[in-house]
Formats: C-alpha cells, structure tokens, sequence
C-alpha cells in the first residue's frame, strides 16, 4: 500500500519507516518552539505541532530558522538565538546534540558533503562572523568563507557553474558562491532596497528552476527572478506582512511565511489566504522523512499465547487516499475479534471482567459490519482494510475528515485457565489530514 506512512508494531514499541511519499513542507514555528507541516502540493496544514522542539530539547531551542534533511538521515534546525544547529532523529522525536561549530546567530542552512553549509552571522566564542561556515557530520566547523551578513543559503547553479546562492542581509543582494571555492563570489542580484527586494529571507529554487525570495521589509513581498538573476515578478504581502520563507506548491500556489502566520498567494486570482495565525512562520523546507502522525501508546496484557497482541497501521493519513489498513498480531489462534475506534483515548483496565485494557473513551464504535468480525486463524493475526468515509460510532457511521485525529484497538477472544474471557491490543493513534 502507498500512503504517507508506514507503522510497525512489535511488543509494545513501533518504528515510523521512510515512505518515498511521505514528502511533507516543515516550517519553524520561533514564537512557539515548534516544527509545523503543509501539504507540498495544496499547501494544507497537516499538523500545528509536528515536531515539538521545546519539549525535544529541553527548552534550549530559542529562535529556530530552518530545518534541514541532513545527509546522516538525522533533521537538523538551525536556532539564531541559541547560536547552533540542533541535530535530531529523522523523525524529529529525539535530540541527538547540537552543533560543535564554533557558531554564532545560525540562520539558513544546505546540506553539502556529509554535513552542512550554515550561514553564520556572529563572531562569538570564536564564531568566523558573515561567512559561510561548512560543518561536518556532528557539527564541527571545518571552514568558512566570509560574504556580506547571510540569511539563507541553497544549492545553486549560475552559469553553469554549480555552487550556492545567497541571501545577504547587509547589501540585500543575492550572491553567487562557487561550490569549488566558496571565496569565489559574484553578484546574482543586486538590490537598492527601495523599489527592489530589502532585507532578503529565504531562498526558494524550485524543481524547474525558478528563482523566488522572501522580502522581509519594506517593500515586503515574494519576488522572483530568472537565471540570469534580473527580477521578473514582484508579489505584494503587506496586507499580512514581511515574508520570511516562501515555497512553490504543487498546485501552482505560492505557500508563504510571516511573523504572524502563515499563508497562500493563490497565483490565478492574487488572493492571499490564511492558513494559520497566531505563529511566526521561518523558512519553508521539503522533507521527506516520516515524521510519523501516528504513535503507539497504552499497555496491553498478556493473553493465553504468552505475549502481547499488538496493533500496526500501513497506509495513508490523506483522507482523500481512503487507503489505511488495520492489522492485529500474537492474537491467540483461531479467536474471533474486531477493531474499535474512538476520537478520544482513554484507560480502563479489565473493563468488564476482561483479561484486558480498554484504551479508548468517549463515543467507542465497533467494525462488526457484515465481513468486519475477523478470525486470527492458524497465523494468530487478523487485519481490515478501512473505508474512511464509514466509521463506525455508536449513532451511525461517519466520514473521518483532514485534521481529526482517531484512536484504534483490537478486541478478540481469549482464555485463561481454560476458563473463556477476552483481551484487547495496545492502541494506536493516527493524525489525518
């Protein structure tokens, strides 16, 4: 099955897998201490808090900037005011360390060898100042290339000549480093700040080649560029403010970022739309790691077979895919049982002298419609293939919708002692969108 995510659980734990689809856009959030997630192709909000960085690192994250799919499979955040790069696990859930550096105001950051290209602005505690600064795998500064006051940095070829295109601040130009010698610079665009871009953000470069940077300050805005590096169309945001992070969507659309949330420039009628308020949007990245909107949770009991049963969910978290299978294991063979689902989890041990944990609450519905009672037969498992727009609830059956968040158990028949009684599986919580 294609879909979003791919979830395995095995006693009690689970592992998120990487799905080639599973490509999301993550935006910090610096007001909150939290990674957002859209939608690439609509620009849809997928979840608020995807990854929540106050809780991962301890409160140490203070003004994230930009998130990065290291080339070591870890995510790593750039923090302008905690001066360094936090590397986490690829699913965001753990802090592995922070950069060695020395680094100093971290802003924009690219991945080049095994480790990363940050733009650097400070020069304390023996930080290079406005430079490029590469680091290795863990962080570790290797060397830099002084260049006006950087904002952003992303792979870039100018003429045929691969390398990095730059955001600076100072000049509010756009310059064009080389790969083979980062000192070799020249100027891709230059602004006066007044009737062009001023104070310069991201750097977005699309898969077709197209050129757009995020306009901060007066006038604030998206503007886009050619190869050769002359403006060709200037985008007015001031009715929502300074653009920090700009991305090209799927659908044509332009998803964009502000100190106050978080919107879309819907390219065939120049409306701006809204997404989320109330956050101060960073830099737009396209992730491809399962950040996994999904988790296991609640403790089962043992049953008759000595372990465990545990639940697994394969499929897509889209709605509109209608692609999500359920799946039971270490169920005692031959034993009838069924899926329950609820929006709300919840504990009740034993609940009517079961040998279980129910781990839902609120409304419970049961998958008992005609060919959903299931048997583990010989291999001790059973599975269903959900239709999202049936679930069951105690009043009838609803349409799951983007945004909901649902929990699933298991219930199946069991023994102990010889003496008949039932159990249930752990739960399992899925994030749709």
């Amino acid at each position: 099955m294609n879909g979003l995510f791919k979830l395995v659980i095995a006693l009690g734990t689970f592992t998120c897998l990487p799905d080639a689809l599973a490509q999301r856009l993550l935006i910090p959030d610096s007001a909150n201490g939290a990674i957002m997630e859209f939608d690439p192709f609509s620009g849809q909000l997928i979840r608020p808090i995807a990854v929540d960085l106050d809780a991962v690192t301890g409160g140490a994250a203070r003004v994230p900037i930009e998130v990065m799919e290291a080339p070591n499979g870890e995510l790593w955040v750039s923090d302008m005011v905690a001066d360094t790069v936090f590397r986490l696990t690829g699913d965001g859930s753990q802090w592995v360390g922070t950069a060695g550096g020395p680094l100093d105001q971290c802003r924009g950051l690219a991945p080049l060898g095994p480790g990363a290209l940050v733009a650097n602005s400070g020069s304390s505690g023996g930080a290079p100042g406005d430079s490029l600064a590469q680091v290795d795998a863990a962080g570790k500064l290797i060397t830099s290339a002084a260049i006006g006051d950087p904002f952003d940095v992303v792979p870039f070829t100018f003429q045929g000549v691969p390398g990095f295109l730059v955001s600076d601040i100072s000049g509010d130009d756009l310059v064009f480093a080389e790969g083979a010698d980062l000192q070799n610079q020249s100027l891709f665009h230059g602004s006066n700040g007044v009737s062009g871009v001023d104070t310069p953000n991201q750097i977005h470069v699309s898969a077709s080649g197209r050129v757009f940077v995020a306009g901060a300050s007066t006038p604030v805005g998206i503007y886009e560029y050619d190869a050769s590096g002359a403006e060709i169309a200037y985008i007015d945001t001031s009715s929502v403010g300074g653009v920090r992070g700009v991305y090209l969507l799927g659908n044509g659309n332009l998803l964009f970022s502000t100190g106050s949330g978080v919107h879309v420039y819907e390219t065939s009628t120049a409306l701006i739309t809204t997404l989320l308020q109330g956050v101060s949007g960073r830099s737009i990245t396209l992730y491809s790691r399962d950040l996994c909107a999904c988790d296991n949770y609640c403790t089962a009991n043992v049953n008759s077979t000595g372990t465990v049963a545990t639940i697994s969910v394969t499929g897509s978290g889209r709605v509109t895919d209608n692609d999500l299978l359920l799946t039971t294991s270490s169920v005692p063979t031959f034993s009838f049982g069924f899926f329950i689902t609820s929006r709300f989890q919840g504990f009740v041990a034993t609940p009517s002298g079961s040998a279980g944990n129910l781990c839902l609450a609120g409304s419970i519905g049961r998958y008992v419609g005609p060919g959903q009672t299931q048997n583990s037969g010989a291999s001790g498992a059973f599975s269903l293939d959900l239709d999202l727009t049936r679930t069951p609830q105690p009043n009838g059956l609803v349409a799951i919708t983007p945004g909901q968040t649902w929990h699933f158990q298991a219930w199946f028949r069991d023994a102990v002692g010889g003496l008949p009684t039932s159990n249930f599986t752990d739960g399992v919580r899925v994030v749709f969108f």
